[in-house]
């Protein structure tokens, strides 16, 4: 009987988990119907020149509305966007957005998809699964829906919400839904400083609902799109857009010509259907220039130089009929600028147009090459082969060298491989910014050290180095004319090595200092008068890293950051005498070194 009873119920437990595996299958194919992949273009007037964004974002509403990320279409003037299960594409314009909450809504015209729905925000709860749709991370128009699988990490109040499951670049603005399939956030990535980090997290679902209902109140049908009337003008461009990203880098001229012509096409249409788009001229006359300089490459000087004139004369006239029809929008974009600053020329320069266009095709085959090989410069210590023609190292027959050993060339012995010389005991020498000081924010100081070799087997090693930091307030205010610290130091402590490649070595590190310490200050009370004394009690403990990238074999580049507390923050009964040491208890450094 006991036996029956644990059959039946692993046999339960087992179709439990069959079911909830199924139930989840259906969900996804399900949501996918809904997930779009965005291409934003930022189109200046030569389209193979195009830049764009990528993205993912989700259909809501009634089906005309796309929820994406605001970093996916910032500073974008074209969208368009496809779904997984159909080629064609779909086209829109950003009627909301708003970049402190990160979510942009797009108003889709004669979108056909499935709409997700929203879950209550206040339903969200720390360890509730979640399925979370992105575009893998590549650069073409078709591309495959990834799906994770993660756990909530916190609850609905947070505008942030973290998650287990993991999230690659190109899902940015995608939906996460629940097991319901409703959308409970959107995939936002933080910033860092001035750029963005990876996406990561989630946005709370209740800015996207905000922001949707928001988009309904205001929907009116009088939006433009990139200064178009018609919605059918601005689909003909978007079309020239995608042709010309197509053509951005291509070699083969002939395909390159038969793809501009049907960009001109497409211009052509978008002018039939708005013969006042101003933007669509520009486009047009442009396409005369970019004939010009196709001339130049074949080699038929005339014919260039006759295209040339003719970009020339178009220009004064469009720019008349956009004073009358639009006069805010030559000021309003970079790319009229650019565009209008080829007119000034007098004559069309082959020689010139023909070097720039090289350039960029060498430029483009290069750059893969060189993320590559700097890649390989950090984790081996293989020296690119830029970096050794800039400094007359010799090249292996591999790399185009005329000889060498068996070893390849310069690797046995070159100064610029990394293995030629084992760096024993490198010195490290540091430019010093202490800052926290508060009025205090006139500092420098230097100081030099042990590095560490790169080369030790050692994880851990002893950490030393002499300081000198001269901390002062030079602002008059109304009590002291200036006040200054000069902190000399010997720190010693350990330094951990954790990630040992060749090239590049983040250390961090935890130092005891000695730091007797001079202070000095002019009053502006002439009976107070001025002040100065030396302090050689004090001391501190030093939390920091060094973050070193050696460039040969024995010279490096050093960036250092150090948080220093002071005996006088823990310990303030040492110094009750010595009440003005107090300005400098807990501060920060950063320093910029070289070690060889």
């Amino acid at each position: 009987m006991k036996r029956s009873f644990l059959f039946f119920s692993a046999l339960f437990c087992l179709c439990g988990q069959m079911l909830q595996a199924q139930s989840k299958v259906a969900l996804i194919d399900e949501a996918k119907e809904s997930i779009v992949r965005i291409f934003a273009f930022n189109m200046p007037f030569y389209f193979d020149e195009t830049t764009f964004n990528l993205g993912t974002g989700y259909v809501v509403g009634d089906g005309n509305l796309v929820i994406t990320s605001y970093q996916v279409v910032r500073d974008m003037n074209g969208i368009v966007f496809y779904s997984q299960d159909e080629n064609k594409p779909y086209y829109g314009a950003v009627i909301w957005s708003n970049p402190i909450t990160d979510v942009a809504i797009i108003k889709a015209i004669d979108c056909t998809l499935k709409p997700l729905e929203f879950a209550d925000p206040e339903t969200v709860h720390a360890g509730d699964e979640t399925l979370i749709f992105g575009y893998t991370d590549n650069d073409q128009i078709a591309g495959s829906i990834m799906v994770t699988w993660g756990l909530i990490g916190s609850n609905a109040k947070d505008s942030v919400i973290q998650t287990s499951a993991t999230i690659n670049p190109a899902s940015l603005g995608g939906p996460a839904i629940n097991m319901e399939g409703k959308v409970i956030g959107t995939v936002h990535a933080r910033t860092s400083g001035f750029s963005f980090q990876e996406p990561a997290v989630l946005k709370n679902v209740k800015f996207s609902k905000d922001a949707v209902d928001f988009a309904k109140t205001d929907n009116s049908s009088n939006y433009t799109y990139f200064g178009a009337t018609s919605f059918d003008a601005y689909k003909k461009i978007c079309d020239g857009a995608i042709q010309g990203y197509k053509t951005a880098g291509m070699e083969d001229l002939s395909a390159k010509d038969a793809i501009n012509a049907k960009i001109y096409y497409s211009i052509t249409e978008a002018l039939s259907f708005d013969p006042n788009y101003i933007e669509a001229m520009y486009f047009r006359t442009a396409y005369t220039l970019v004939q010009a300089r196709s001339s130049c490459l074949k080699n038929n000087e005339e014919d260039a130089k006759s295209l040339f004139l003719k970009f020339k004369g178009e220009i004064p006239d469009i720019d008349s009929r956009a004073k009358t029809i639009n006069p805010n929008l030559l000021a309003m974009n970079s790319s009229f600028y650019n565009l209008r600053k080829q007119a000034v020329l007098p004559e069309m320069n082959c020689t010139e147009s023909n070097a720039a266009w090289y350039n960029f095709v060498e430029a483009g085959h290069n750059r893969e090459n060189r993320f590559a090989e700097f890649n390989n410069y950090l984790m081996t210590g293989k020296t690119p082969v830029l970096l050794r023609q800039a400094v007359g190292g010799r090249l292996s027959p591999s790399q185009g060298g005329g000889g060498g050993s068996k070893m390849g060339g310069d690797e046995q012995n070159s100064l610029f491989f990394m293995a030629s010389i084992n760096k024993i005991k490198p010195v490290r020498f540091s430019v010093c910014f202490p800052f926290g000081f508060g009025d205090f924010n006139k500092n420098f100081g230097l100081s030099v050290g042990n590095a560490g070799s790169s080369k030790s087997k050692s994880v851990v090693f002893c950490k030393y180095q002499f300081s000198v930091n001269l901390i002062q307030d030079l602002s008059e205010d109304a009590t002291y004319k200036y006040r200054r610290y000069v902190v000399p130091g010997f720190d010693l402590g350990i330094q951990a090595n954790i990630v040992k490649m060749l090239r590049f070595n983040p250390k961090p590190y935890i130092t005891i200092a000695y730091n007797p310490t001079f202070y000095q200050n002019s009053s502006v009370i002439d009976s107070i008068g001025s002040f100065s004394e030396w302090s050689f009690a004090n001391g501190s403990f030093n939390f920091g890293i060094d973050l070193d990238l050696w460039v040969t074999s024995s010279f490096a580049m050093s960036l250092s950051y150090q948080y220093t507390t002071s005996f006088t923050s823990i310990i303030p009964s040492l110094y009750k005498e010595e009440e003005w040491l107090k300005d400098i208890s807990i501060y920060s450094i950063f320093k910029i070194g070289i070690l060889f």
